[in-house]
């Protein structure tokens, strides 16, 4: 009787009747090598449609309820929360919010990974740089930047600058071989102009999603 009843509330509450795990830990999101996962109908074709388009391009959202976003906020806090621990959260069964979870996953909603603690591992000092380049070269000059390892991102911008990017040091000490050995010997750039943050007030890790955005 328990069990049906829970049956029918997964039913109900969960839209995307979805997977099936083939091996690791199903209490958590992170373990298992490989998922295999049967789709109900037409959700083959739609997630086929999102991994064509997939790529820094792909403009296509990922449709989302309270429960998504719920998931969503507790994986930012803690990824390695378990199915269970997660379930308790929302009120969810552990076998919904795996589902859930998975489809998260495999539509590239949400993405497990671990975040730096910049500082403890070594890398004390960071920068940002406004970039103005030739016209005809920012595509050149932003392919040269990119492939720096200290360079944590990098973009195209309007405005003042061309390009935009972020880059990660050791110590302030290793800032001017830094910009005189691969900002400025970099073919194309006209001039750089380095503004280090004095003071963290939100860092990117520390937010979550705004749900007044979000909701239906």
């Amino acid at each position: 009787m328990g069990r049906d009843a829970s049956f029918a509330k997964d039913s109900v509450r969960d839209p995307y009747p979805i997977t099936k795990r083939r091996d690791g830990d199903s209490s958590n999101p992170m373990s298992g090598s490989e998922r295999r996962v049967r789709y109900s109908p037409g959700w083959e074709r739609t997630v086929s449609v999102c991994r064509r388009f997939w790529g820094p391009d792909m403009d296509a959202t990922v449709e989302l309820d309270e429960h998504d976003r719920r998931l969503i906020q507790l994986l930012m806090v803690d990824g390695r929360l378990s199915y269970q621990e997660m379930a308790t959260s929302t009120g969810l069964s552990p076998a919904t919010v795996r589902r859930r979870v998975e489809r998260l996953l495999e539509l590239g909603a949400v993405r497990i990974a671990a975040v730096p603690q910049w500082r403890r591992i070594g890398l004390g000092y960071s920068a940002f740089v406004g970039i103005n380049a030739a016209p005809a070269q920012v595509a050149s000059v932003a392919a040269q930047l990119a492939t720096l390892d200290e360079v944590y991102w990098l973009a195209m911008t309007t405005g003042d600058f061309e390009l935009l990017c972020e880059f990660f040091l050791p110590s302030a000490d290793h800032l001017s071989d830094f910009l005189l050995t691969h900002i400025a010997s970099v073919e194309g750039i006209r001039r750089f102009h380095v503004m280090p943050p004095t003071r963290m007030i939100k860092s990117w890790n520390q937010g979550r999603i705004p749900i007044i955005h979000l909701e239906e």
